[in-house]
């Protein structure tokens, strides 16, 4: 992803924080399933602790793509091509070491990572962002303050009409999109150019913030399911509440000022994090062993253990993308050395 040398470490822990509540997200509902009504009634308390881990993590996708509206992308091609690189460069090498491994790996599944969708969907809806960028940015750039906050007072009222409380008629498929990423961007640009005021505020007031919307979206979660099995839209990354956490989480992380050579130096690789644990492969294996060490593991050690696994792995994801850098700088000298022919 693009990376700015001059940012202070607090927003490179905000990246790596952001990638974990990915993994955690990934090792809660997308590996043991949704928490359904019968669940609920028959273990309401392991069912309500899942809920609400659920609901702290689900800002994860949201908090980076705001991260990127923050700074503003300044798209080029080499960081374009950087991108695709590690995105390849660590999906092909998992991927072949999951097959060595004796993992089968379905060939539609490697065909879709190929083309950067299934389970890299957000790379695509990210190309894309990074490509408009200029347009955001001369826009958020030029446009009055009420302009821009009228802009986004349209944008957030179409989203929650037609992409959350409704069947999704806009295409935002509950924020896996693009245009979902448009309005986040911005979202980010006018918070960083014109909320000053919100700004201000201390970082135990966003907090409080993030954790009432969060109590929130579970309450509605828990009492949806109880009633009608239905969380109405709870965990949508479109959400409106879980967009307003997410922002609290980003300004509060803002109001930390502190510089970490190691924070920024495992940073620098924290989108590796999603390309190792979601490549194909590697990503049924994630999966199979939240989903066995549930079954297996009792009570609230699962926690401890969810926690102390996803860890390993993002560590082992940085270090192998340290891999990736070098070969990557090692393609930039060998092309910096190839001359034109006359």
């Amino acid at each position: 992803m693009t990376q700015t040398t001059q940012r202070d470490s607090n927003f490179e822990l905000f990246r790596l924080f952001a990638m974990l509540l990915v993994m955690l997200v990934h090792a809660n509902y997308t590996s043991l399933g949704n928490v359904t009504q019968s669940e609920l009634l028959d273990t309401p308390l392991s069912a309500t602790v899942r809920v609400v881990c659920e609901q702290l993590c689900i800002v994860s996708v949201n908090l980076f793509v705001l991260l990127s509206g923050w700074f503003g992308i300044r798209p080029t091609l080499k960081k374009f091509a950087s991108l695709i690189f590690q995105v390849l460069f660590i999906g092909l090498s998992v991927t072949q070491i999951c097959r060595l491994s004796g993992v089968e790996v379905p060939s539609r599944m490697f065909g879709d990572m190929l083309y950067f969708g299934a389970s890299y969907w957000f790379v695509p809806a990210y190309i894309i962002l990074f490509w408009l960028a200029p347009i955001l940015n001369s826009y958020a750039e030029h446009a009055s303050k009420r302009d821009f906050g009228w802009t986004l007072v349209a944008f957030y009222t179409f989203q929650s009409l037609f992409g959350w409380l409704s069947y999704d008629y806009g295409h935002y498929h509950n924020g896996y999109s693009a245009i979902s990423f448009v309005g986040l961007y911005l979202l980010a640009r006018y918070l960083r150019l014109h909320a000053e005021r919100l700004r201000a505020m201390a970082w135990w007031k966003h907090l409080a913030c993030y954790l009432l919307l969060t109590a929130i979206t579970a309450t509605i979660s828990l009492v949806g399911l109880y009633l009608a099995n239905k969380t109405y839209g709870a965990t949508s990354y479109a959400s409106l509440l879980v967009v307003g956490a997410s922002v609290s989480l980003l300004l509060m992380f803002s109001n930390f000022h502190f510089h970490s050579k190691v924070v920024n130096w495992l940073s620098a690789s924290a989108f590796a994090i999603y390309l190792v644990h979601q490549a194909p492969g590697a990503m049924q294996l994630y999966y199979q062993l939240f989903d066995r060490a549930y079954d297996t593991i009792n009570g609230w050690l699962f926690i401890p253990f969810t926690l102390a696994v996803t860890l390993a792995i993002a560590l082992a994801s940085i270090l192998f993308d340290k891999v990736r850098v070098v070969v990557w700088n090692g393609v930039l000298s060998l092309a910096s050395r190839v001359k034109p022919q006359n």
